[in-house]
């Protein structure tokens, strides 16, 4: 957000970071105790996420509890690699 606003607004980036929310990949959910707490977090609490797929014209996004069965199955598969 700073290196958009540059140096002249640098001082409004704070708040406006308040507006906006964190993205995570899952691609690094195998390296990534963040990752990994972040998703879980988004399965003890599906309505304070949304799983968004990198789909071309957005849309196709998962919610509630559509994201939490999403979650729990790509975890498990996951799981079921590393043995």
């Amino acid at each position: 957000l700073n290196d958009v606003l540059g140096k002249r607004y640098s001082c409004c980036g704070p708040e406006l970071s308040k507006f906006f929310t964190g993205m995570w990949s899952l691609e690094n959910y195998d390296e990534s105790t963040e990752v990994q707490e972040i998703v879980a977090k988004a399965i003890l609490n599906p309505h304070d996420f949304v799983v968004k797929p990198q789909k071309e014209g957005g849309g196709n996004n998962f919610y509630d509890e559509e994201a939490k069965s999403l979650l729990q199955e790509f975890v498990s598969t996951k799981k079921e690699e590393l043995k």
